[in-house]
């Protein structure tokens, strides 16, 4: 995960942004561009261009984006964006490129349900920019290899009948199939968001026994590059930067992985020793 910037136009009530106690930034294209090379040398074959910032803010980011699909190595790009700064232009953009993956994140199925969550938001706009990409993508009549779906529409709802809602919402009302679109229910945010719908979940969790239970984002190595080259263990979740293991801006992708901070991390999971670490309780699976 590699983080253009945290800065964000939208303040949604399920997502910690506005909690961030780190400043808001913006990656050098330069920096930019030497990630790219160590990831071509560690032969990383997909990136995804966020974290917890709308990565469209950054005055260079179709520059980033044009670079990305040019890594002989990446065959996927992962986008999220809360679709504000989307138009006809940009989209035939993103759907040229072929690689690229779009997670607009959406939740709601009226005025009211979306704008209450989406603080920044206008439902209308929303809507008319989610149907206008799966217009372009249909009109371009991609084909294999490309095999996944241009469009996923990614939200977040606080239970399972909001979540109907809006599942019946974009199927019967803006026109998507199924397989676009992913709804599920809130999480806590490693701590950071009230969540009264996984009440209990991180009790649970804490009741593991060692080596019972391995994040998957750490075991999968799903590090995130922070605007400044700092790296996290977490590119998920860490919106403060808690869980640093590296600089990419000195080191290389396998130095990091190999590196003391990564190592003691796994073995603190290992040994069931979370206390102290936004991991402790996390909700994430």
């Amino acid at each position: 995960m590699i983080e253009p910037t945290n800065a964000c136009n939208f303040s949604c009530s399920m997502c910690p942004n506005k909690l961030m106690k780190r400043k808001k930034g913006f990656m050098e294209l330069e920096l930019f561009k030497l990630i790219l090379r160590k990831c071509e040398e560690s032969n990383i074959s997909r990136i995804f261009l966020y974290t917890v910032g709308e990565s469209f803010l950054h005055p260079d980011f179709f520059e980033m984006l044009r670079l990305s699909a040019l890594c002989p190595t990446i065959k996927r790009i992962d986008l999220f964006t809360n679709g504000s700064l989307l138009n006809e232009a940009n989209i035939r953009e993103i759907v040229k490129i072929k690689k690229c993956m779009v997670h607009f994140s959406f939740s709601g199925f009226d005025k009211e349900s979306y704008e209450n969550r989406y603080r920044g938001g206008v439902f209308e706009e929303a809507v008319k920019k989610i149907k206008l990409f799966h217009q372009i993508i249909r009109e371009s009549k991609i084909s294999p290899p490309l095999s996944i779906p241009l469009l996923l529409i990614y939200g977040v709802v606080e239970n399972d009948s909001e979540k109907q809602k809006t599942i019946s919402f974009l199927k019967n009302c803006v026109g998507l199939e199924p397989y676009q679109i992913y709804i599920v229910c809130s999480y806590d945010w490693a701590g950071y968001i009230s969540n009264k719908y996984h009440a209990g979940a991180c009790e649970s969790r804490n009741e593991k026994k060692p080596g019972q239970y391995m994040c998957d984002s750490i075991r999968r190595f799903k590090i995130g590059i922070l605007y400044d080259g700092r790296v996290t263990a977490c590119g998920c979740l860490d919106i403060n930067g808690e869980l640093i293991i590296g600089d990419i801006r000195r080191q290389s992708i396998r130095e990091i992985r190999e590196g003391a901070a990564f190592k003691e991390l796994i073995q603190r999971f290992k040994r069931g020793n979370l206390n102290g670490t936004i991991c402790y309780g996390c909700q994430n699976e």
